[in-house]
């Protein structure tokens, strides 16, 4: 298949074309980006898929960028290549291969590099992808997205994606340097280095604000879905937002929610404005849970049920939030904090499970689901993640049963679809990827 565009309308319009129309067409693996005037090196493109193929959490990756420094190196005589030679082998040697070790590239030169269609396609892809001009024009963007540090920080969509695809919600992709060269052409004179300075200079610094503004991407949580699974249990007809964390400090967002997080919602039928999830979940039930579907009116049932939301809040949610900090964001190794929080999960599941089995009913407080159960069912999905190899129904049977039960309810099924479409699948996780980055430095260690 081959497109050949009338117009230059910029790299960026070559990939709407490209992951808009042709890659949702072919549904492909990866993708190598090619600039013009660059040549690869022996073997580049196969053993950029043997990467991918290697490694499944492999979302982008790039190679060494040398310059072209023409017949017998002659092109070295010019002050202005040596410079940008020296700048490049020190880019790619050392600043590329370093950060490589992390996980995390800052940059994926747009020169020559290769993507994951799953890993970049959604949120990633469509935010770098506003750059470009005609898509502007098209959809009339408004004055926030035509602002200088947006427009700016287009000029370096090659950073902007980086970050976008690592901070995917509960997604754990890699971005890795290997070890490929391509050879590419540089400014020689004056004036097109400048030029080309101006853009790249520009792009880097929007780009370094946007990124330090959205670091909050990387600690999503799922709370704000045990309130959309109540609201598709009581059929009642709501509309999503998805808000970036410069949204959520604005004063607007703030004066449904002091706290600057979500969930929060703004009931039109009633005018009432709601934070905190608990809260919510109380409000949704009197409002509109009027038959009692899925919670008591009154007698000891009631007291029942809020006990169990109240366990969930105050002592699942908080052991499990606790291992994940330890587990993937804290800079140290605390490995007595990651084996008192694995124990102490283990005792929760443990505690559901001899309350079941000694209650011999099907849900927490009797054979009938109410809210109480469906607080727990997206934490519950994080265990793959929290306690990677281990298997709860092998040891917890009555446990198992009860999850299976809920995460069978269409309520679930329907988010988890929404929250697929966003890039951020429940309960998928990849074993490979977590061994390696937790253990790294503690390969002895057995869960």
């Amino acid at each position: 298949m081959l497109l050949m565009k009338a117009s230059n309308y910029g790299k960026l319009n070559s990939y709407r074309w490209l992951y808009n129309g042709f890659a949702r067409v072919l549904d492909h693996n990866m993708t190598v980006n090619l600039d013009v005037g660059t040549k690869l090196g022996k073997q580049a493109l196969f053993k950029l898929w043997k990467e991918f193929d290697l490694e499944p959490m492999l979302a982008a990756a790039c190679g060494e960028i040398s310059c072209s420094l023409g017949g017998s190196w002659l092109n070295l005589l010019n002050p202005s290549v040596t410079a940008q030679n020296f700048e490049y082998k020190v880019g790619f040697q050392l600043d590329r291969t370093f950060e490589s070790a992390t996980g995390f590239l800052s940059l994926l030169p747009g020169a020559c590099s290769a993507y994951r269609y799953v890993g970049s396609s959604g949120k990633p892809l469509e935010d770098m992808l506003l750059g470009d001009p005609t898509w502007i024009q098209g959809h009339n963007r408004d004055r926030p997205a035509l602002s200088p540090v947006n427009i700016n920080r287009h000029l370096a969509d090659d950073r902007v994606i980086c970050f976008r695809i690592i901070s995917k919600p509960n997604t754990q992709w890699l971005l890795k340097y290997v070890p490929v060269t391509a050879t590419t052409d540089i400014p020689i004179t004056t004036t097109d280095f400048i030029n080309q300075r101006r853009r790249w200079l520009n792009g880097a610094f929007f780009s370094t604000i946007y990124v330090l503004k959205r670091c909050g991407h990387l600690w999503r949580g799922p709370v704000p879905w045990r309130v959309a699974i109540l609201l598709e249990e009581l059929n009642i007809p709501y509309a999503s937002k998805y808000l970036e964390s410069d949204e959520l400090n604005s004063e607007a967002f703030k004066s449904i929610n002091p706290n600057a997080k979500t969930p929060a919602i703004e009931d039109p039928n009633t005018g009432i404005k709601l934070f905190e999830a608990g809260a919510i979940i109380l409000y949704l039930l009197d409002t509109y849970d009027t038959s009692g579907s899925i919670h008591s009116f009154s007698g000891p049932q009631k007291y029942l049920e809020l006990a169990w939301m109240q366990f969930q809040a105050t002592e699942q949610h908080m052991y499990y939030s606790q291992q994940a900090w330890f587990l993937y964001k804290h800079p140290e190794h605390v490995q007595s904090a990651l084996k008192r929080y694995e124990w102490t999960i283990k005792r929760t599941i443990g505690m559901l499970e001899e309350h079941l089995k000694q209650t011999g009913k099907t849900y927490l407080t009797g054979d009938e689901i109410t809210f109480a159960d469906l607080c727990f069912v997206v934490t519950n999905e994080l265990i793959p993640q929290l306690l990677p190899g281990y298997d709860p129904s092998k040891d917890f049977p009555h446990y198992a049963r009860w999850n299976s039960a809920l995460v069978n309810r269409p309520s679930y099924q329907k988010i988890a679809a929404d929250r697929a479409a966003l890039g951020q699948p429940l309960g998928q996780v990849d074993q490979k990827h977590i061994d390696d980055h937790i253990w790294r430095n503690d390969p002895d260690h057995k869960w």
